[in-house]
């Protein structure tokens, strides 16, 4: 919630165009709305075998990939990673997938600086969500 606040209000104060409620939602509603999909599914995890495991990730993947290629253009706002995402990408005037790689990778980076090991599902995100959400976002045709 620190993290999503600070960037909430960076954002507010800096580049009002890509904070709406739908980011203020975002924000301060993605934690709390976490938690509780994570105490309803709690019990699958460590279930299962290799191949369960692989089936969840991937499913999840697809789940997101549609969703962030699905909401990004509604223009209601984004969420605090997509307001870096989309400023670096405007900034290197590339398609949104490129800034949200460099995001992910500057938050690997920080992360292993803070002592923390990222997953596999970290560098599935990093370097397959961007190109994928693009890639979806024509079938959308926004």
């Amino acid at each position: 919630m620190l993290f999503e606040g600070l960037t909430f209000f960076l954002f507010f104060f800096s580049n009002r165009k890509l904070v709406k409620f739908g980011s203020f939602a975002f924000c301060f509603g993605i934690g709390p709305c976490i938690d509780f999909w994570g105490y309803v599914f709690g019990f699958l995890e460590g279930q299962g075998g290799f191949a369960f495991r692989m089936g969840c990730l991937l499913l999840g993947s697809l789940l997101i990939v549609l969703s962030f290629a699905y909401y990004i253009p509604l223009n209601y706002g984004l969420q605090s990673l997509d307001m870096y995402s989309v400023s670096i990408a405007s900034l290197l005037k590339k398609q949104y997938g490129v800034g949200l790689t460099i995001t992910y990778c500057t938050l690997i980076l920080l992360a292993a600086l803070l002592g923390v090991r990222p997953g596999v599902v970290t560098f599935v995100a990093t370097f397959a969500y961007g190109a994928a959400i693009d890639g979806v976002r024509k079938l959308f045709k926004w």
